[in-house]
């Protein structure tokens, strides 16, 4: 994929399918950007499932955004094709350590902090299964889900920017560390691991996509950050240098289209070495 930053400073609106981090890139990268047409926190399970009857969910102290979360994830009442009709889509995978919840019913929701906070029983919601990041059957569960998500994609006329996510246990400046007592090194390392791969996957199946420079050496984690401390809540300068390096070093960033057979066969490549790892790494 190639890209002018001409055209990126001028898009007046974008889609974004994930969580802060793409916000976050979005605020850096956009500046002529008046809306954005955003699916937020829902996992790809998730978002490719369906809805084979609308549940009404009540909730009488949630404020409206946290309700028309709950209902998008829920009900599917995203309109996943309006956000891919977009020029620019942000997408990044962090959303997918917010388990998979199966419904009686056969649907996947996302059990993001909505759910966690109401609790599951409490909205009505017959859950007969949680599928985590970490279950050994979640790799072929994503990869059936991605593939279907990019069949449709594919289709529009999408570029698609990656945000990669670079898990952090450490807040940094240059004068001062600190370690964040809640973060988990283990599950910090394994999430990396993963979400390397879900990104390699995604720039080999999508046709129009590249990976936006978030460099590791420049992030700083933000103990300011609007929703709190976060191993990937990152300072705006931590966005501004990947967006200077976008400006710099096109060359280096654009991609190379790949073949479709040949993009299949590094997704499958991927996939197989990360059931490895998942069973090497264990939980």
């Amino acid at each position: 994929m190639t890209y002018s930053m001409d055209d990126i400073r001028n898009t007046s609106s974008a889609g974004l399918i994930g969580a802060c981090v793409s916000r976050d890139l979005k605020n850096a990268l956009f500046p002529s950007l008046r809306h954005s047409k955003h699916i937020w926190r829902i996992n790809t399970l998730s978002l490719m499932s369906e809805a084979p009857s609308r549940l009404e969910i009540s909730v009488p102290d949630a404020d409206k955004p946290t309700m028309m979360t709950l209902d998008r994830d829920i009900n599917k009442s995203f309109d996943l094709q309006d956000v891919l009709n977009e020029k620019y889509v942000v997408i990044d995978f962090y959303r997918e350590f917010y388990a998979a919840l199966t419904l009686k019913d056969g649907r996947y929701i996302t059990n993001g902090m909505e759910v966690q906070k109401y609790r599951a029983p409490a909205l009505g919601l017959n859950v007969v299964d949680r599928i985590e990041a970490f279950d050994p059957r979640f790799p072929a569960l994503w990869m059936e889900s991605f593939q279907r998500f990019c069949a449709l994609a594919n289709k529009s006329a999408a570029q698609f920017l990656i945000v990669p996510v670079f898990q952090l246990s450490t807040f940094w400046t240059q004068k001062e560390f600190s370690i964040h007592p809640t973060f988990e090194p283990k599950k910090i390392i394994f999430r990396n691991i993963v979400i390397g791969f879900m990104q390699r996957i995604a720039l080999a199946l999508l046709d129009n996509s590249l990976l936006v420079p978030l460099l590791p050496e420049a992030l700083e984690l933000d103990p300011n950050h609007e929703y709190g401390p976060g191993a990937y809540h990152y300072t705006r300068a931590s966005f501004e240098r990947a967006v200077e390096v976008m400006e710099a070093l096109p060359e280096y960033i654009q991609s190379a289209p790949v073949e479709t057979d040949r993009g299949l066969q590094i997704a499958i490549g991927e996939l197989e070495r990360w059931k490895k790892v998942s069973k090497e790494i264990g939980f």
